[in-house]
């Protein structure tokens, strides 16, 4: 697996809460009504990725990355976990090492109307109640799910600014993940054992069976 893991997972909240949304605020796709930059520029950044201004749209970013030490004294952290063989002749098994780590995301989806976010508010609340899970597929072939908790939402409208910038409103809601990182190895596996009996009667011991175990 090469890049970064954390961008993966970034990708992956940004998706989901675009696809939650999709159809109360019309998005078209996900490159185009999205970006992964906080709020105070991502209007900025929509507006040159769409070469105009145009509402509506929303954006992501991760605000924490803390390291779990609760999940840390986890089997799971502490020895990892096997995969399948890496070659035909089986002399090698994936191996991969696992770092827990809790990730803080905000989402914000922007609009001019209020009544869609209020949909897309309500759409957020009861998410904890329909597959709250991050699924990702670890080098096309370990299927992985992060739980994602949900600490709610808040009305971040400028509404000062209402009669200068026209009506502008923007929402967020707090997501946070509990993630792992990995990296993975390649071990040898044991193709053969060897059992070798010793008659300790003799100086030195002498060898008085043999016999092998292929696996």
């Amino acid at each position: 697996m090469s890049g970064s893991f954390l961008k993966v997972i970034t990708r992956g909240v940004q998706a989901l809460a675009f696809y939650k949304s999709k159809d109360i605020l019309n998005f078209e796709s996900l490159e185009y009504d999205s970006v992964v930059f906080p709020k105070d520029i991502a209007l900025r950044a929509i507006a040159e990725k769409r070469g105009e201004t145009s509402l509506e749209f929303m954006n992501v970013w991760c605000n924490g990355y803390k390291f779990s030490w609760t999940r840390q004294r986890t089997s799971v952290a502490r020895l990892g976990l096997y995969g399948n063989y890496i070659n035909d002749e089986k002399t090698d098994i994936a191996h991969f090492k696992l770092v827990p780590v809790d990730l803080s995301f905000s989402v914000w989806w922007w609009s001019r109307d209020f009544d869609k976010l209020l949909q897309v508010m309500e759409r957020f609340m009861f998410w904890q109640h329909r597959n709250p899970n991050l699924e990702l597929k670890i080098n096309d072939v370990y299927p992985v799910e992060f739980d994602m908790l949900f600490r709610g939402v808040s009305d971040e409208s400028r509404i000062e600014e209402l009669f200068d910038k026209g009506p502008l409103f923007v929402i967020r809601g707090d997501i946070d993940v509990e993630a792992w990182l990995f990296e993975s190895f390649s071990l040898k596996t044991i193709l053969k054992i060897i059992l070798n009996v010793y008659d300790n009667t003799f100086t030195p011991p002498e060898l008085i069976y043999t016999e092998t175990f292929e696996l």
